[in-house]
């Protein structure tokens, strides 16, 4: 949800720099902001993990009785214990990311038995980690607005002589529309 927010401020405000400011834009992006701003704040976790597409930080490793230390699925192995990802990057035969980044020795994703040849294993992640805050009727009724903004100047698109521009404007109004409706589809 974070991410999709992020995104509308970000064409809104592009909107705003291709064309002009308008009230009611402005408007909406500053709601926008006071939203993602009253959302809980995104974990931070490595860069790697980032790349991956992972959106919650590692959590530290439990030693088990089994010898096997847990590490969840959603964590990096270079974060937890550096010493064991090198060896497992060893393994598969050595890093090549200077012949050709990212190599597969460091980017494919890590097998259990991989995981278990360097001393840990995964972990079922917890169910939910975060739970959803919905937005406010005072939200919900700004993006109805901010909808609105964009489909009036959907519309008044039409009206533009350079057709090339006017439909490649219209386009992206139409992209914002979605992305509105699409966060309003997550609060209903």
């Amino acid at each position: 949800m974070r991410q999709l927010i992020e995104d509308l401020i970000s064409a809104m405000e592009y909107h705003v720099e291709q064309t002009r400011p308008v009230h009611m834009t402005t408007v909406a992006i500053q709601a926008a902001k006071d939203a993602l701003k009253a959302m809980p704040a995104a974990p931070v976790h490595c860069e790697r993990c980032a790349e991956m597409g992972y959106d919650t930080p590692p959590a530290a490793p439990v030693q088990e009785p089994d010898e096997l230390k847990h590490i969840g699925e959603q964590d990096c192995l270079l974060d937890v214990d550096g010493n064991a990802w090198r060896s497992l990057v060893e393994n598969r035969g050595g890093c090549r990311c200077h012949i050709s980044p990212p190599c597969s020795a460091c980017s494919n994703p890590i097998s259990e038995d991989e995981l278990n040849e360097v001393g840990y294993t995964y972990t079922t992640p917890p169910a939910a980690q975060r739970q959803w805050v919905g937005l406010t009727e005072r939200e919900l009724e700004l993006i109805d607005g901010m909808i609105a903004v964009q489909l009036d100047h959907a519309a008044r698109c039409d009206g533009i002589a350079n057709r090339t521009m006017a439909e490649k404007q219209k386009g992206w109004d139409m992209e914002r529309v979605a992305l509105l409706q699409k966060l309003k589809e997550k609060n209903t």
